[in-house]
């Protein structure tokens, strides 16, 4: 089985070789070159998992090939985890390892710090016609000012694993393997991997995503847990449409409260019996700071021109829950892979319409424009609120679309 590695880095594809060969996995990694595709994939995503994403579907989209991604990096407890999603580039747009080293010892030693406690993460993304697969693996560890060994690339050289004394670079390749981020990542996914390479393709039925976002939030919404049975069943031959509607179901809680979300996942486990489910890593691995940095930034997305004015309110009148929005509401839920901006919002919008929450529709309808939901994609959700909700709440979403709509003119 050929799978391209959207990557132009050279260490990695052949690190990724020889972790996917040590599990069993009769997989041949090519890289793009070796396939013809010169691409720079943009890498705007704020989390390692969107990155992955993006990364594997852009070239899945270009090649037809089952294709692999990586989105990996080093967070650094002292510097509120940087730099993360940006550790390749941490030193500038014409950043090297060795600078982007230079630009980590200068960040320590401006709070005099010599070391702190950090960690590389590793997210891969298999995509090909069928599903969307992630791994995930985190190696625990310190980084220090200094560099020490040979071996390995990028921040190697400045990071000692825990339990030990020595950096991966003095470590070397063999050892590294056993135990770093990459490692467990692959690790994580080959079990996904090798269930894929022993099974039959899927049948995808053929379902509209939208469709299917937009009834399930409605499901939700209202309690229905034999619609909620239907879709799963609908869904369940398709590890893409499976994730979004688990996505779809899970981010309920935000709009429904807890009850809701817990009523129709426990309908979506029970229909999909034994059937494995290919869920994103859980949070609880993950550093709050990331998670409120990138929290901010789709807040900021979906609200648009008026984020500040809105989180002035909402911190006047409570800053807790203000931080607990950002925090858990957009960094930790509706930042998750598996699942769009724009059908997070239409599932949203459904759901308040279903609810009749006058103010806050309106802030999420403009918040789907503002993210790139186009004018069909709203009136696909309208027609589904008019079939499934009240008449008056589809009343309420017509009224509320219109009004954008006069403005946009």
């Amino acid at each position: 089985m050929i799978v391209v590695v959207a990557t132009s880095n050279q260490h990695k594809l052949e690190e990724l070789q020889a972790l996917v060969s040590s599990h069993g996995l009769d997989v041949d990694l090519q890289s793009m070159q070796q396939l013809g595709v010169s691409v720079n994939v943009e890498e705007t995503g704020t989390s390692f998992e969107e990155n992955a994403y993006i990364k594997a579907k852009t070239i899945f989209d270009l090649t037809g090939v089952p294709t692999l991604a990586d989105d990996s990096g080093l967070e650094v407890d002292a510097l509120d985890g940087r730099p993360g999603v940006y550790s390749a580039r941490f030193s500038g747009p014409h950043a090297t390892d060795a600078s982007n080293r230079n630009h980590l010892r200068a960040e320590l030693a401006e709070r005099l710090l010599t070391t702190s406690s950090a960690r590389f993460r590793c997210i891969l993304c298999y995509v090909d016609e069928y599903r969307t697969l992630f791994g995930e693996g985190a190696c625990e560890g310190t980084v220090q000012t200094h560099d020490a060994g040979e071996h390995g690339f990028g921040y190697d050289p400045q990071f000692v694993p825990a339990g030990f004394d020595k950096t991966f670079a003095q470590l070397g390749s063999e050892a590294k393997q056993s135990m770093s981020h990459r490692a467990l990542a692959v690790t994580h996914l080959s079990a996904q991997l090798n269930r894929l390479l022993n099974s039959e393709p899927p049948v995808v039925p053929s379902i509209d995503m939208t469709e299917l976002v937009v009834s399930a939030a409605i499901a939700a919404a209202r309690n229905d847990q034999a619609a909620i049975a239907r879709w799963t069943k609908l869904a369940s031959s398709s590890e893409t449409l499976r994730l979004a509607l688990y996505e779809t179901l899970l981010q309920s809680y935000l709009f429904g409260g807890f009850p809701t979300a817990l009523d129709a996942l426990t309908t979506f486990s029970a229909v999909n019996g034994e059937l494995q489910t290919s869920s994103p890593p859980t949070a609880d691995v993950h550093n709050n700071a990331v998670f409120y940095k990138r929290g901010r930034e789709l807040c900021a997305r979906v609200y648009g021109s008026v984020y500040p004015k809105m989180m002035d309110r909402l911190s006047a009148i409570t800053p807790d829950l203000s931080d607990w929005m950002i925090l858990e509401g957009y960094g930790k839920t509706l930042s998750r892979p598996g699942l769009s901006t724009i059908l997070r919002e239409l599932a949203i919008v459904a759901m308040l319409a279903n609810y009749k929450r006058e103010q806050q529709l309106i802030s999420h309808v403009r918040g789907a424009q503002n993210v790139g939901a186009t004018a069909a994609q709203l009136e696909t959700c309208y027609a589904l609120v008019y079939e499934q909700c009240s008449e008056s709440s589809a009343r309420l979403l017509r009224d509320t679309i219109n009004r954008f709509a006069q403005v946009s003119t």
